[in-house]
């Protein structure tokens, strides 16, 4: 196909019906069906995430078809409204045509005449290829075989949709158009596989060629002196962050608490209860730190942070990055020594050790030794995160305690926690990302953080190894038209996942026929969540955020049940209506009038099965902090303090938050807690103090109080005292050492009180921007 730079230079013409359109139809054929033979090594970032992708969802396509409801109805109304949704988009760019040419709309009536030429080149295009693949379509076979005289792959339907879609959207880039067309070209895909017309790889082959067929006739023949989106213009200008590939930052960056001091004193402006972030949005927080630094002033401190984000995030800052770059981003190496007994099982328990990617560990030497890189390639991001991990050994449970943890869980048995020393390769967050007009879509294992503070927040953290997830999140802060950018800067965030490490589900076909399903379970439930976060002002941030664990053993993957864990009904756990195990939250971060540079407040909150905390705040879990990042003649000198607790008051059931009577492995991946680490029945205070010798050179005291409910087994206590020092060097070398004294008493545990103490060394090499490979 014609690149962009030579459409621009192709002159001016008319769009109407004629000889030219015929002449433009038949020239644009040939560029089509030669366009392999144009192949570049530069184009290779975008092929091979397509045929990838196209590989993928072939495998997949009869387990899918499989797994998809038979309803003779869903089939018949699928297939009426696939045809209808096609009718629609086809009328449409013939009344455009019309409505210009009587008109005199000349932006109209292009739209018109190029959607009619998208549509023949798609038609031509989709033929071709069900006669060259002759595939069978999922009503006559779903194995899906090719060259069995079938007409399945692409998908005609979906090809035509979006490259009407596709000329739509680009002639009206900035109206509601490109939400309508390709709302529509995204039922009809989907009516297309209920209908069971069509496998998911054969829509998604026909959605791609069909957007692409619709984006090259409108580059190709659009007239520049109309309105329209302006592609192939190679202005230059800063750096667009809409259309860059990026990475999240690890949860565990230097970036974040550097930060949330610059947002503390009222210099950067972001949405803090919804990470990770990615690098652009960081880039664009720095930038606008730096605006307000300049304009305000700020200490030599702030100054010297401000620019060391500036050198870290310079690529994304300047618009330097290349087309295709990867990075090393650091090399670090940690190791640790044990010395006593510690918990490691925070859903009955404690744990000694959180908030650090679910990370084993157990009594000796522990250590980790890891690296982590990102690639960029166009709007395409890699990022790969893998370590090798030591743990030693943690006693095992008594039988009584087995037995009373079986009671409590209402299991048929308890499942021994690790006894022996662990020795591992393990990935941590590793992916891939698209970026999409701001809209970060990435797969792969991923860390959440929903909620403001520095301590683990209810619905998720860093306290657990990261999930297999897809997310669909808003990188940068948007505003809504009309009264409702009163909401301010808005940011949204989908995800759905699979849980590991699930030991106990039951379901119910009556009040009186219980099911109980025990390891190994098969499959795993499944996770989805959303969370959107407002920021109204500066100084002022609220979010709403759900999850939902559904699925799983006696409950398949179909379109029904994944649709009615969105629903409002709600019955008995594990019986046939049962939409899946449930918890909703809300945070906010305010900071305070008058002490603004000060103070900032923060609080978060879940409640299980019930529509917000807000409604419900009696039968709500509560964490609430503060941050002062810096004190009265001691600007170096920080203080963050946390509350919190989920043995709500008066609820008279123990251990229910982060349970479920369908779920009884609660909500864990691979056994420890998804949120916080203060358990199902329990409360705790968090405080931390840090002295800022230098923008990377600290120093830190900690301490931590959590205590479990004698009503949730037996009770229990521990305290946590521990300090931490980092010095980083100029060539990227950082050192940091931390040493912890732990007391804990659980009596179902050890009827008498145990300590342990904790210290471990971490040499990190982390050069500014990563070490370029490329």
């Amino acid at each position: 196909m014609q690149t962009c730079a030579q459409a621009q230079e192709t002159p001016a013409q008319e769009n109407t019906v004629g000889k030219q359109y015929l002449k433009d139809v038949l020239h644009d054929e040939k560029i089509i069906w030669t366009s392999p033979a144009r192949i570049r090594s530069s184009h290779l970032p975008w092929l091979i995430p397509f045929f990838a992708t196209t590989g993928g969802l072939i495998a997949t396509d009869s387990n899918v078809a499989k797994q998809l409801p038979g309803s003779p109805s869903l089939i018949s109304n699928s297939r009426t409204l696939a045809n209808a949704g096609l009718a629609l988009a086809v009328g449409g760019g013939a009344s455009y045509y019309l409505w210009g040419r009587f008109a005199h709309n000349d932006h109209a009536r292009e739209a018109g005449v190029l959607s009619s030429e998208a549509a023949i080149h798609s038609a031509i295009v989709a033929e071709v290829l069900k006669l060259m693949a002759q595939r069978e379509r999922p009503s006559a076979d779903v194995r899906g075989r090719f060259f069995q005289g079938g007409s399945s792959f692409p998908s005609e339907h979906a090809m035509l949709s979006w490259s009407i879609a596709s000329v739509f959207a680009h002639e009206y880039p900035h109206t509601i158009i490109p939400f309508l067309s390709y709302s529509a070209a995204s039922g009809v895909s989907l009516a297309r596989v209920l209908g069971r017309d069509h496998f998911p790889s054969d829509i998604f082959v026909g959605s791609v060629l069909g957007y692409a067929i619709g984006r090259y006739v409108y580059n190709t023949h659009h007239d520049q002196e109309l309105p329209g989106a302006n592609i192939g213009a190679f202005t230059p200008s800063g750096p667009d962050y809409r259309r860059e590939g990026t990475t999240w930052v690890a949860l565990d960056s230097w970036v974040y608490p550097a930060i949330d001091r610059l947002a503390a004193l009222g210099y950067a402006n972001g949405i803090s209860g919804l990470r990770p972030w990615t690098r652009i949005e960081c880039a664009r927080m720095v930038e606008e730190a730096g605006q307000t630094i300049e304009g305000e002033g700020a200490g030599p401190g702030m100054v010297a942070l401000y620019q060391r984000l500036v050198r870290e995030f310079a690529p994304e800052i300047e618009g330097t990055i290349s087309n295709s770059e990867g990075r090393i981003e650091d090399l670090y190496a940690r190791a640790g020594f044990i010395s006593g007994q510690p918990l490691a099982d925070d859903y009955h328990f404690a744990k000694t050790m959180v908030d650090d990617f679910g990370r084993p560990f157990g009594e000796g030497a522990n250590l980790v030794s890891g690296v982590s890189s990102r690639v960029i390639a166009g709007s395409f991001g890699l990022y790969v995160r893998g370590e090798y991990e030591y743990a030693g050994a943690l006693p095992p449970y008594s039988a009584p305690v087995l037995q009373d943890i079986a009671n409590v869980d209402s299991t048929l048995f308890a499942v021994q926690q690790r006894t022996n020393s662990l020795n591992r390769f393990q990935f941590l967050d590793s992916y891939v990302s698209l970026n999409y007009r701001n809209n970060i879509i990435s797969f792969g294992k991923q860390t959440l953080w929903w909620g403001p503070g520095a301590e683990a927040p209810f619905l998720f953290s860093d306290n657990v190894e990261p999930l297999p997830l897809l997310r669909i999140s808003r990188a940068t802060p948007f505003v809504l038209p009309w009264i409702f950018h009163y909401l301010g800067g808005i940011r949204v965030e989908f995800i759905w996942g699979q849980l590991n490490g699930t030991h106990f589900v039951s379901t119910h076909s009556s009040f009186t026929q219980e099911t109980d399903f025990t390891p190994p379970i098969r499959p795993h439930p499944y996770i989805h969540g959303e969370k959107v976060s407002f920021k109204p002002t500066r100084n002022f941030e609220f979010g709403f955020g759900v999850t939902s664990l559904f699925g799983g053993p006696g409950f398949p993957l179909t379109i029904h049940n994944f649709l009615k864990s969105y629903s409002l009904s709600n019955t008995a756990p594990g019986f046939p209506g049962d939409p899946g195990d449930r918890r909703s939250g809300f945070d906010f971060s305010y900071r305070l009038p008058y002490v603004r540079d000060w103070l900032t407040f923060y609080a978060d909150s879940f409640t299980e099965d019930e529509f917000s905390p807000i409604i419900f705040p009696r039968k709500s879990s509560m964490r609430g902090g503060f941050y002062m990042p810096k004190l009265p003649k001691l600007n170096r000198l920080d203080l963050r303090a946390e509350g919190l607790y989920t043995d709500i008051p008066s609820l008279g059931v123990p251990g229910v938050e982060y349970f479920n009577g369908r779920f009884r492995s609660g909500y864990t991946n691979w056994g420890q807690l998804i949120g916080s680490w203060v358990g199902r029945e329990g409360n705790g205070i968090s405080a931390y103090s840090t002295y800022h010798f230098s923008e990377r050179n600290d120093f830190t005291l900690h301490y931590r109080n959590q205590k479990v409910n004698p009503e949730f087994l037996s009770g229990g206590h521990l305290q946590d005292f521990a300090a931490s020092g980092t010095f980083a060097k100029t060539n990227g070398l950082t050192f940091k050492g931390a040493l912890q004294y732990e007391h804990w008493a659980f009596p179902l545990l050890s009827a008498i009180p145990k300590e342990n103490v904790i210290g471990s060394l971490e040499i990190r090499f982390q050069p500014s921007q990563g070490w370029k490979l490329w």
